[in-house]
């Protein structure tokens, strides 16, 4: 796999690194034993752990999907990432400063391009940041910060979540940033953060006179940045509430959720967490030391955001405004949760209240207790679509619609558990038997469910007469002080299969060279990903397999091997021989070959 570092870099990073603690980001692990990890898949819905890390061998590899490979191939996996973007990524992790090789026009241009807007988000945030916090505050910022200090919102809370204030001049912002980075003022408005004027004479703050929330990736670097009014501070001309930045090269707003940099290690060791719509409501629950919250950025909740959380958590409960907007926000976001997996509980506020008014007129006792009154994604919709009244004056037509509105987002749902799960609880709430629920599913999805409860492996398509050859390689992977020892036994002739010789010739090449092969990197010479997790389940497979069985199915696969050439040789030989019957040419030492071979053949079937 090419790359722009040098090998001794990506060896350092690679040494640095523990796999477990690259992996935990994204996944909970539980050790069964010294170096052995087990998890939840991050990338397919499954209940029970198959996904397996190995730290001693620095190797990830799922039963349940196939995927598999080192903390490189993971990276580039869960974040969609090239090899050289996860290489930087965990550099930057371990502090080490990376030696890059040349690049080509268009690959330099697009990284710097990208730096340049990682580079003025965090000038941008810093910037943001110290309008608010120094001391010699401006009259504006005084008031920001009073205004933030009065909501409980405390300096703790400020300088965890970086907190800022956007000036009220036209281009303070694009100045300082331009002065600093070195960047055009066209590529700060690529990053959100500049406007060009009306009359196109050039360009203008996006945000001004502001409370600043930056926005953070899952490696904590600023990437976007939203913007509340702040009275008798934002200028007149600037109405809206909130301001966010638009869509730009390195920030998606349906792929990311504010606060979860912040709030992940305490969702994952929870077990849940709450969702809520906005900025303060989110600080609101920080305020009452609810920590493992994060917020939807403004937008409906999208099917990217559900599987960020089901990285951290099986279980999300979603705490969204009580008005009609805010019921239907959460219905929408209930059902795209439960369709990814997530068990989902959904908290009814009272009346023209939310979390931050909860707050401030009752305390983090109230807003606790009013938290821990969850309903169910079962009750809740039910709750929310029934009209009100009595259990007698709501009648069987409108808990059917009811039911019927379920089943439109059940019918999505691939885990038959889960939909198994759901549906009781409609029959139970509903009185339908759950085999009427059944049949109405499956009128609504004429296909059925097989194709798609099935996973889709990532895995080598391997033909029988390649077995032997995949099983030899796997050995060797498995146990890799074996190589010495067969090398002179096996050539790349054997491999007929490209992905196996291709192993193969990496492995004889370190050997030839005299240098100790280095397993745990091996899969960055491919760029294939179910070669990276075949590599990755061998080595895996190898540790529970002793050390005389590997060396059985080693000569054993040898001797297949030799045997399937010596039956080609002897295919060969044979053609030849009625070729040189037919045009009347000699066969004598074309029969000592034959003999030989087939001599060959019964010395392996013997042995």
């Amino acid at each position: 796999m090419s790359n722009y570092f040098n090998n001794s870099d990506i060896e350092k990073v690679r040494e640095a690194i523990n796999i477990v603690d690259v992996v935990r980001d994204f996944v909970t692990l539980k050790q069964k034993r010294t170096g052995d990890w087990w998890g939840l898949c991050p990338f397919h819905h499954e209940k029970t752990s198959s996904f397996h890390v190995r730290s001693d061998q620095g190797m990830f590899h799922c039963f349940g999907c196939g995927k598999g490979g080192n903390a490189f191939g993971f990276l580039m996996e869960i974040e969609g990432v090239s090899f050289n973007e996860a290489v930087r990524m965990l550099a930057e992790r371990a502090g080490i400063q990376l030696s890059e090789k040349q690049r080509s026009g268009k690959e330099e241009k697009e990284k710097n391009y990208r730096d340049q807007l990682y580079l003025i988000n965090n000038l941008s945030e810093s910037w943001f940041h110290n309008n608010l916090v120094r001391k010699d505050k401006s009259q504006e910022a005084n008031k920001a910060y009073k205004y933030l200090i009065e909501r409980g919102i405390t300096d703790e809370i400020i300088k965890r979540y970086r907190l800022g204030l956007a000036g009220t001049g036209w281009d303070d912002l694009l100045q300082g940033v331009m002065k600093r980075s070195g960047c055009k003022a066209g590529v700060i408005a690529d990053a959100g953060l500049a406007l060009r004027r009306k009359d196109g004479s050039g360009y203008i703050d996006r945000f001004r006179g502001r409370i600043m929330f930056p926005i953070h990736n899952l490696s904590g670097k600023p990437i976007a940045f939203g913007g509340r009014v702040l009275d008798g501070v934002t200028p007149g001309d600037e109405p809206a509430k909130y301001v966010n930045t638009s869509e730009t090269a390195i920030y998606h707003k349906g792929k990311n959720l504010y606060g979860l940099f912040n709030a992940r290690d305490k969702i994952r060791r929870s077990g849940q967490a709450y969702l809520v719509e906005g900025y303060t409501d989110l600080l609101a629950l920080i305020q009452a030391d609810i920590l493992n919250a994060t917020a939807s950025l403004g937008t409906a909740l999208t099917q990217d955001q559900a599987r960020l959380l089901k990285r951290f958590t099986p279980r999300v409960v979603i705490v969204y405004d009580s008005d009609l907007a805010g019921i239907n926000a959460a219905k929408r976001a209930a059902d795209t949760l439960t369709v990814a997996g997530l068990e989902v509980r959904i908290v009814m506020l009272p009346e023209g209240e939310d979390p931050d008014t909860m707050l401030r007129s009752g305390g983090s006792d109230l807003l606790q207790e009013t938290l821990n009154n969850d309903l169910s994604f079962v009750q809740f919709h039910l709750q929310t679509s029934l009209p009100e009244g009595s259990e007698q004056t709501v009648g069987q037509a409108e808990k059917l619609n009811a039911a019927r509105e379920l089943l439109e987002t059940i019918k999505n749902i691939n885990d038959p558990i889960q939909r198994d799960m759901l549906l009781n609880e409609i029959s139970e709430n509903v009185g339908v038997r759950t085999e009427a629920l059944y049949r109405s599913l499956e009128r609504l999805r004429p296909g059925g469910y097989g194709q798609d409860d099935a996973v889709s492996m990532v895995k080598l398509r391997v033909p029988p007469e390649n077995n032997a050859e995949r099983d030899l390689i796997s050995a060797l992977l498995g146990h890799p002080e074996l190589v010495e020892k067969y090398m002179t036994d096996i050539a790349g002739e054997h491999f007929k299969y490209p992905a196996f010789r291709e192993i193969y010739l990496t492995l004889e090449g370190a050997f030839l060279r005299s240098e100790k092969i280095d397993i745990q990197s091996l899969p960055d010479n491919f760029t294939d990903p179910a070669v990276r997790a075949f590599i990755a389940e061998a080595v895996l497979f190898g540790e529970d397999v002793d050390m005389s069985t590997a060396e059985m199915e080693i000569n054993g696969c040898i001797n297949a091997l030799r045997e399937r050439d010596l039956r080609e040789q002897s295919r060969k030989i044979e053609q030849q021989i009625n070729r040189a019957r037919k045009e009347g040419n000699p066969t004598r030492e074309l029969m000592k070959e034959l003999i030989e071979v087939q001599r060959q053949m019964r010395e392996l079937g013997e042995g």
